[in-house]
């Protein structure tokens, strides 16, 4: 049975069935839907689905939340279309899910990748439906270097990802999902289980959407849209965490947590500064903030935690650039957040 809805100027279409929503290009996007409450909805990471948010997703609807998790255009059980894998769609493809089930004060988390999809759907159809969000381990405001984000990765570190997932992606998958979890680290304890979830939903990605969303994630700017942000948003990364971004744009803003005991430490507000737009300037807590220095320069101050940054363990030889390079990029993991929060 299917039902269509509209919204300003755009008809999507909800098969209660499937729980799928069609978007105006065509597009089935998948998702999952339970539990009753404050809404809840995540957008996960690459090359993942919203399967890969089932442990939070559980313990929030037991706990009288509703959770919504979606798979992403090319991703898990969405349609898999050659057009439309670009961060503006996915944040369409957003709105079309939140619109369609009629979401209010919603409260959007997003991982890696799809940190990014809930940043720029802020930026693209602001938060009149948007209570909190949550950043976890996020690309944004951007991974790539460039001239004005000198301390970026440079283009050579996702140009071995692209060629990992083109010479053989379901290898690669194998080995990226050890640094993902931590699993490389000296006295680590892999989970065979974990690892053969993590390859099956990157192989549920089609290869069209897998090498695509790489540029996406890597080379998007999101500064614009973290100044849209009217609402403070909760920044979290792992201590151990090499190349997180986890500043926010001039005037946001943010709750930072540490990867510790994911304690939220409120960014206090100063003195605004003569070339900030802001009423006020945030000061934030971080335990590695490469972008440092370009936000230092738009106004930010900042204040680092009593926490060591990791150093490359001897058991990362052998990985592959492209892996290690990507895995240097996420955090440990994100399976325990809202249980130890």
């Amino acid at each position: 049975m299917s039902t269509s809805t509209g919204t300003g100027n755009s008809t999507s279409t909800i098969d209660s069935t499937t729980s799928t929503v069609t978007t105006r290009d065509g597009t089935a996007i998948h998702y999952k839907d339970w539990g009753q409450g404050t809404p809840v909805v995540f957008s996960h990471g690459w090359p993942l689905q919203g399967d890969a948010w089932e442990d939070q997703m559980l313990f929030l609807a037991e706990h009288g939340y509703r959770v919504i998790a979606h798979d992403r255009r090319g991703h898990g059980f969405s349609g898999k279309p050659w057009d439309g894998n670009h961060m503006d769609t996915y944040a369409d493809d957003l709105a079309t899910l939140l619109d369609t089930l009629d979401l209010r004060g919603a409260v959007l988390v997003g991982h890696s990748t799809g940190g990014g999809e809930v940043t720029r759907y802020i930026g693209r159809h602001g938060t009149a439906r948007v209570a909190k969000a949550v950043l976890i381990s996020a690309v944004p405001p951007q991974m790539l270097r460039t001239d004005s984000n000198p301390e970026g990765l440079p283009m050579d570190v996702f140009d071995a990802i692209r060629a990992g997932v083109l010479a053989d992606r379901s290898q690669y998958f194998r080995d990226l999902a050890l640094p993902f979890y931590g699993y490389n680290r000296p006295g680590a304890a892999p989970s065979q289980g974990v690892i053969d979830t993590f390859w099956l939903q990157g192989m549920q990605c089609s290869i069209r959407s897998a090498h695509a969303c790489i540029a996406q994630f890597s080379e998007t700017d999101f500064t614009a849209d973290l100044a849209k942000m009217t609402i403070p948003p909760c920044c979290c990364t792992a201590t151990t965490t090499r190349s997180y971004r986890s500043s926010p744009a001039p005037g946001v803003r943010s709750n930072c947590c540490r990867r510790q005991d994911w304690s939220c430490t409120k960014a206090r507000r100063t003195a605004s500064r003569p070339r900030t737009r802001s009423a006020s300037t945030p000061t934030c807590l971080t335990s590695c903030a490469p972008d440092r220095g370009r936000w230092k320069r738009a106004g930010h101050r900042f204040r680092r935690p009593g926490v060591e940054r990791v150093k490359k363990s001897s058991g990362q030889g052998a990985e592959s650039k492209a892996v290690r390079a990507y895995g240097e990029t996420r955090q440990r993991s994100h399976g325990d957040f809202f249980t130890r929060s």
